[in-house]
């Protein structure tokens, strides 16, 4: 019984080669849903400061962090019609 353990523990060891070890890294750090994450977060920044972007201009940054949705497109939409 004791040679069928110790074979099982020398597989083991023979197989924790680095290569190993950096796909099990790999694995646990999930690049697919941390670049999907990314993207997303990316994109939400890109379409918030577009949205806020007039009304920052118009009415300052404290204004704009304050308002609410509705008053951010107001400004956006009266600042669209004057362009």
């Amino acid at each position: 019984m004791k040679d069928g353990r110790a074979a099982v523990v020398d597989h083991v060891r023979h197989d924790s080669t680095l290569s190993h070890t950096i796909n099990d890294y790999v694995a646990l750090t999930k690049p697919r849903l941390n670049v999907l994450v990314v993207a997303t977060s990316a994109a939400g920044y890109y379409l918030g400061a577009r949205l806020t972007e007039p009304a920052v201009g118009a009415r300052g940054l404290a204004w704009s962090i304050r308002a609410s949705a509705q008053e951010i497109a107001a400004v956006g939409h009266a600042a669209a019609l004057t362009a």
